[in-house]
């Protein structure tokens, strides 16, 4: 029977890359008995994995210090402006859960799905 050894970096770009390359991940999962994975390409998936992590975190965070709107006492007396300036602090909210939310999966191994196919 023929075995497959996939390299480190093919599953470390399932972290940046789009959902048709996570669809191709769901497909490796169907193979997963032909998989050889080496000690040495788990050693180093561990290593760089969690510095995939820091990029995303670090991505939102960007994001996240852009959200600094022009601010003035008469565009604070426009209902628009303050309709975006909530929708700002909701956004800001939503990265920070984000962040957190990759955190958790980088410091808990176990609900990462690309980590669970590579083991």
């Amino acid at each position: 029977m023929a075995k497959i050894i996939i390299d480190t970096n093919v599953f470390l770009d399932f972290y940046r890359s789009n959902n048709e390359s996570l669809k191709k991940l769901q497909e490796l999962k169907d193979y997963a008995s032909y998989l050889v994975f080496p000690e040495q390409v788990f050693n180093e998936f561990t290593r760089n994995r969690n510095a995939e992590f820091e990029k995303l975190s670090n991505e939102f965070l960007r994001y996240k210090s852009a959200l600094k709107p022009f601010n003035s006492n008469y565009m604070k007396s426009l209902d628009e402006y303050m309709a975006l300036m909530e929708l700002n602090q909701h956004m800001k909210n939503q990265i920070g859960i984000i962040v957190k939310k990759i955190e958790e999966i980088k410091n808990e191994a176990k609900n990462d799905e690309i980590y669970n196919v590579s083991i």
